[in-house]
């Protein structure tokens, strides 16, 4: 099928009681919404990572080691590029001094909302997902737009 919309802009397809039109416009269209978790997901994470940074500038790895000592649950990240959503919320919550110039006065509803976004991509990237459209798109979207925007 890919080949063949590759040199055509549509196929015509037996769907058993009657035929179908499959054009390219309704691959692309049908793989963007089957992608956009995943790049929500990314970009929000790239966009965290770049927070955190704004936050710490180059003392970054050695704030995230001190933070996240043998004492700490959650494993010792060797960089930003090694944390967990779980990770950007409790280093977040624990730093909040340093990010409340950044979020303002919202330290619960970023948390919560870091966590959430955090389950997301757990279930999604660890294949927890029966049905790609039981995913809260419009939550990933608020997320990325709030985080791309602070």
């Amino acid at each position: 099928m890919f080949d063949a919309l590759a040199e055509h802009t549509y196929i015509v397809v037996d769907g058993g009681e009657a035929w179908q039109i499959l054009t390219d416009y309704d691959l692309l269209t049908r793989l963007k919404r089957m992608l956009e978790p995943f790049l929500l997901i990314e970009s929000i994470e790239m966009r965290l990572r770049e927070l955190l940074a704004r936050a710490f500038g180059d003392a970054l790895s050695d704030e995230l080691a001190a933070t996240f000592d043998k004492d700490h649950p959650l494993p010792t990240p060797a960089s930003v590029h090694h944390c967990s959503y779980a990770h950007y919320a409790q280093f977040i919550s624990i730093h909040w001094a340093e990010f409340e110039p950044i979020f303002d006065d919202q330290q619960d509803v970023i948390r919560e909302l870091v966590l959430e976004i955090g389950d997301m991509r757990n279930r999604l990237f660890h294949f927890r997902v029966d049905d790609p459209e039981e995913f809260d798109r419009d939550l990933l979207r608020f997320g990325q737009s709030y985080f791309s925007s602070v």
